[in-house]
């Protein structure tokens, strides 16, 4: 009898069980609610009437991220700060972007302050991004995925500065060597699992069109601070994993970026997109694809 009872519970427990999801804001659990019914339950982290620029979460939405399936990040500012606390927190939550084929609207450019009081805008003619880690020595990996099936460019430059620094002050002190670096465009060729140092040089990375993923090596030989300068946004080569991480796979995460975006690229990118219709309907079926593929016994429903 008591066999049976127990039988009875695991079985009907498995039947009932139901995918744990975690959004950023309230509008993407209207969508996930509406095609996940009750298959699903759903966290919000950033409450209304909150600051999506400086809100922490409660310690019960921590439990949430502990013991969620799927979180669908949308691109704001709170997700950049703390994203990589919750992959930490949770290894094998997935991260789905619900945006996925969304043409985004472009914002105003940004632009930043290089002391003397004048402003700068950041020098697209060079690189596109700058972004300062604290490493300790070691060998560490760089990652370029392929995106929709294809690489955002066929190559990209890049250069490693040391720096004193280990604030956004740092960027600003190799700023002018990096742009001076860049226009000299004296460019080492590297390929899949090349090496790349602090040396100075200007790197050229070719990606190779037969993988999925080009990875470098990445060379520390010792403990500081260090920029990296890329022709493009990293995150446009960036999938399924983090860029950056050290050789037990573990993500390194920026100190300070310019743009400050992090790892949803979002810069300069309208995240206010499920005010148009034409986006619900791409929003509406990464979800039901997330959905059926974390619970295909309820992709009917």
């Amino acid at each position: 009898m008591k066999y049976t009872m127990l039988m009875l519970f695991i079985i009907t427990t498995f039947s009932y069980s139901k995918t744990n999801i975690v959004v950023s804001i309230l509008p993407q659990k209207t969508f996930v609610e509406k095609i996940g019914g009750d298959k699903v339950n759903i966290t919000t982290m950033v409450k209304p009437g909150s600051d999506p620029h400086t809100y922490e979460p409660k310690p019960s939405q921590m439990i949430a991220i502990s013991k969620a399936d799927i979180y669908f990040p949308i691109g704001i500012e709170f997700e950049d700060a703390w994203m990589g606390k919750f992959k930490e927190q949770n290894k094998n939550m997935e991260l789905i972007e619900m945006t996925r084929d969304i043409n985004y609207l472009k914002m105003a450019k940004h632009s930043h302050h290089h002391g003397h009081g004048d402003e700068k805008e950041h020098s697209s003619e060079a690189f596109e991004w700058a972004g300062l880690f604290t490493l300790k020595k070691g060998t560490y990996t760089w990652s370029f995925s392929k995106v929709d099936s294809k690489y955002a460019d066929e190559s990209m430059k890049m250069l490693i500065l040391e720096t004193k620094e280990a604030n956004a002050e740092g960027i600003e002190s190799t700023e002018d060597e990096a742009t001076s670096i860049f226009k000299a465009n004296k460019s080492i060729a590297k390929k899949d699992m090349d090496s790349l140092d602090t040396s100075k040089d200007l790197y050229n990375i070719s990606f190779d069109e037969n993988k999925d993923i080009t990875t470098v090596k990445i060379n520390i030989f010792k403990d500081g601070n260090y920029v990296f300068f890329t022709e493009h946004l990293p995150f446009e080569f960036e999938k399924d994993e983090h860029f950056f991480k050290d050789m037990n796979k573990k993500d390194i995460e920026v100190v300070a970026s310019e743009p400050e975006s992090n790892d949803n690229h979002n810069e300069n990118k309208d995240p206010h997109v499920w005010v148009s219709p034409s986006n619900v309907k791409i929003i509406a079926k990464n979800i039901y694809t997330t959905l059926s593929n974390a619970d295909p016994k309820n992709k009917e429903y």
